[in-house]
């Protein structure tokens, strides 16, 4: 039996330092736990700029206000 997964495995670090992973499911980070401040809408603001920046076709990088967010897409096991 095999079984599908409908989701890719994102990988996020700040500035070369890991930060969490989650899953990338049409578009949208959810089931991440990474934490870019003490601020909960402000770490959603870096989601958005990820995934915004994904849409755009940029694969792995986006400055936000001064930090380089990097991310890894693969595949889920």
């Amino acid at each position: 039996m095999t079984t599908t997964t409908n989701y890719t495995v994102i990988e996020i670090a700040v500035d070369n330092v890991w930060a969490g992973s989650g899953k990338l499911v049409n578009g949208e980070i959810v089931d991440c736990g990474a934490q870019f401040c003490d601020d909960t809408a402000e770490s959603e603001s870096v989601y958005a700029t990820i995934e915004e920046a994904i849409e755009s076709g940029y694969l792995d990088s986006v400055k936000f206000r001064g930090q380089t967010i990097t991310w890894t897409i693969t595949e889920a096991e």
